[in-house]
């Protein structure tokens, strides 16, 4: 059997028995603490943008806000507010893919671009020409490994030109999979910036022909905007309908809370998966040595 398969057993053994202490069911597959993560994820993003005026944080890292444009970076207004299809947004950004060592991958998975798209398309449609929208997002990747490294990208996000514009200040870094739960990065994740390009951020040539690099962490993608929807007119008044008394059906029993692995827990342990997975890949590809994966691995191992 080979290294990696010891490792991903190993990987198993551990969530299994964490998940036994939380008092879960043995059945729970490995990746469910990461859908409770985000479990209310939907309805606080649908509370958020109908009022975008705090950041809108999804994990102790990840987050979305509509910032100010800073002021040292000039140029012409944002063609705020704007309307925009999330579906065209979503399609958009699903394009978008960059250079990882020998690789060209996609940079957002599925649940990012469900996230980021409705997020883009609603908070847009308030924000001023002066404001920019920001965000840092984590998702599993499964094309960088069987259970896929959990990798964390930043980015700044506007349209101007009737273009969305998009520029990634971080692209698919490790930089949080050795954190312990409730511990935070030691540097912030910066957004991207208009007047200097991030280090380490390659877009790969655009596969749409409606799209362009500006800079290699910088791409716009032409979008039509939409008109504005149309102020519904307002209803007659209608007489109130006759109350009826509903007959009273006794109440059903409660039933029992179900139990949940303790999100952090199930996150440092999906922390640990995606670094082995990452060091194994690095190692294939030559990009570290043999001596530098069996140290890092045991760094990993050590914190199961």
């Amino acid at each position: 059997m080979s290294k990696s398969s010891h490792t991903v057993r190993r990987i198993c053994l551990a969530l299994t028995m964490a998940a036994a202490f939380a008092g879960v069911p043995a059945h729970a597959g490995p990746l469910d603490g990461l859908t409770d993560l985000f479990s209310d994820s939907e309805s606080r993003l649908t509370v958020w943008i109908a009022n975008p005026a705090d950041r809108l944080n999804l994990s102790p890292w990840d987050y979305i806000e509509l910032q100010q444009r800073p002021a040292a970076e000039q140029g012409a207004p944002n063609q705020h507010p704007v309307q925009l299809n999330a579906d065209s947004v979503a399609a958009a950004l699903a394009s978008v893919q960059v250079v990882l060592g020998k690789d060209t991958v996609a940079l957002f998975e599925a649940g990012e671009l469900s996230r980021l798209s409705r997020a883009i398309a609603g908070s847009l449609a308030k924000a001023t020409p002066e404001q920019d929208l920001t965000f840092v997002t984590t998702g599993r990747h499964k094309e960088l490994g069987a259970y896929g490294a959990k990798l964390t990208s930043t980015g700044r996000v506007f349209y101007a030109e009737g273009a969305l514009q998009l520029i990634v200040g971080v692209q698919l870094s490790d930089a949080l999979l050795g954190l312990r739960p409730g511990a935070r990065p030691t540097r912030a994740l910066d957004p991207g910036k208009r007047g200097k390009a991030a280090e380490g951020v390659q877009i790969a040539a655009p596969a749409r022909s409606d799209a362009r690099l500006v800079r290699k962490d910088w791409i716009a993608m032409s979008l039509a905007a939409q008109a504005a929807p149309a102020a519904a007119p307002l209803a007659a008044p209608q007489p109130a309908p006759a109350a009826v008394v509903a007959p009273a059906v006794a109440a059903p029993a409660s039933a029992a809370p179900a139990t949940t692995v303790d999100p952090a827990v199930q996150r440092h342990f999906s922390q640990q998966e995606s670094r082995l997975v990452l060091l194994k890949r690095m190692l294939d590809q030559g990009l570290i040595t043999e001596a530098e994966y069996q140290a890092k691995r045991a760094e990993a191992l050590k914190n199961l």
